[in-house]
């Protein structure tokens, strides 16, 4: 009887370790710090770019793949979350960017209204934690169909 007891104990402990990396809990992976900066532009035709630092312990992480996350409200002013539009791989500066070429290239349509940005470490090989920064705010004077020409 003591096996299927101890077996019964462990079983948790494991959960929990395998739960602890996926979840960017730094178990068998390094943590990563993402850093993402506020973006405004004054013109529908201004590039927008969305840019995202990744370090770990300081140094910069080159070689990752990230994933950009642009954040809707609709026009009722209801939060309509975050979708990935676009990924980019991370430089020798541990920097990635992905430039729209206006607001009007931003994934908006015409009942929506682009609040902010944000970035998730994808895949590194193993090596750091999955990891997704705060939301920096995203000011646009419009974005996708809400742009008209």
């Amino acid at each position: 009887m003591r096996r299927p007891i101890a077996a019964l104990l462990v079983l948790p402990a494991l959960l929990a370790l395998v739960a602890g990396c996926a979840a960017g809990g730094g178990q068998g992976c390094q943590e990563v710090t993402i850093e993402v900066r506020a973006v405004a532009t004054v013109s529908a035709e201004d590039p927008v770019p969305l840019t995202a630092t990744i370090q770990a312990d300081g140094a910069p992480v080159p070689g990752a793949d990230v994933a950009f996350y642009v954040y809707h409200e609709s026009t009722a002013g209801e939060d309509e979350g975050g979708a990935v539009t676009a990924n980019a791989e991370t430089d020798a500066e541990g920097v990635a960017t992905v430039t729209y070429t206006g607001s009007a290239d931003l994934p908006a349509f015409s009942d929506q209204v682009v609040t902010g940005y944000s970035a998730a470490l994808v895949s590194s090989e193993g090596t750091y934690c999955r990891s997704r920064s705060e939301v920096a705010s995203l000011d646009v004077p419009c974005a996708g169909f809400a742009c008209t020409g």
